[in-house]
């Protein structure tokens, strides 16, 4: 009887550390791809199309910002998308502020990422795009204002 035991005990802790090196084998599988696999529920079950989905989100570009040729004028407050627009791959931004304004000198506080210039001179100011992949890219602008008005 003891025997017959034994051999269960054996048989059961072959098929755990094969089953272990089942999960290991794909474990390096998946991380040598560079892919990143969660599931939602313990019993998802991983197909070739949320393989696919995942690897699309991966190789997917980030947002790209293009500058607007317009004229602005001091003392009236702007953000972003007076400046840009942004795009991707899906147009899906979630995101488009200005992250950082100065003068060359010295740092132009931000108010909820909008800017407000009061003088004239020569400006820098860095607009970011997030998109709902959390790509992200940035882009520098330089504003010139002259007098009254401020030109891009």
């Amino acid at each position: 009887m003891n025997q017959i035991f034994e051999e269960l005990r054996d048989s059961i802790t072959t098929v755990i550390i094969a089953g272990a090196l089942i999960v290991f084998l794909f474990t390096v599988y998946f991380v040598s791809m560079g892919t990143e696999i969660k599931a939602s529920q313990p019993n998802d079950i991983i197909t070739d199309k949320s393989l696919q989905t995942i690897e699309t989100q991966k190789e997917k570009n980030p947002p790209t910002i293009t500058s607007l040729d317009h004229t602005y004028t001091i003392d009236t407050t702007y953000q972003a998308s007076d400046f840009a627009t942004s795009s991707s791959d899906n147009g899906d931004i979630v995101a488009l502020y200005i992250n950082k304004a100065e003068d060359g000198e010295n740092s132009i506080d931000l108010n909820d990422h909008t800017v407000t210039f009061s003088r004239p001179g020569t400006y820098r100011i860095r607009i970011v795009a997030i998109d709902s992949a959390g790509k992200k890219t940035s882009k520098k602008l330089h504003v010139v204002v002259n007098g009254n008005e401020v030109t891009q």
